[in-house]
Formats: structure tokens, C-alpha cells, sequence
């Protein structure tokens, strides 16, 4: 029910010239997931991504 409420926060449909509101932001991330993220900053995902674990041991 709150999708079809807030639909107007989903990306797939919402148009990528209108900026969300920063009030918004929290809401719309719960309710559609990171997709809302890539229409905000890029730069946010990318703090996201698991940096590569290095395994340190004998050799190295």
C-alpha cells in the first residue's frame, strides 16, 4: 500500500529532471531500493561497493 501511495517517489517512473526532495530520500531508498541512489549521486553506490580483501600471509 505505501508504494501505490508514494508512487510518485519511484524511479522507474519518475522523471530523471525532477529532483527528490532530501526529505524524501529516506522513504523512497525504503521503499524502492538503491535505484533511488543512482538518480542522486552516483558517488553513493560506489561508497557501497566492498573494497577487495587481501589476505595476508607467509610470501607477501
Amino acid at each position: 500500500m505505501a508504494r501505490e501511495r508514494f508512487a510518485d517517489l519511484d524511479p522507474a517512473t519518475r522523471p530523471a529532471t525532477e529532483a527528490y526532495d532530501p526529505r524524501q530520500v529516506r522513504l523512497a531508498v525504503a521503499l524502492f531500493g538503491s535505484a533511488v541512489l543512482e538518480r542522486i549521486d552516483d558517488k553513493i553506490l560506489n561508497d557501497w561497493a566492498p573494497e577487495p580483501a587481501f589476505a595476508e600471509g607467509p610470501g607477501e
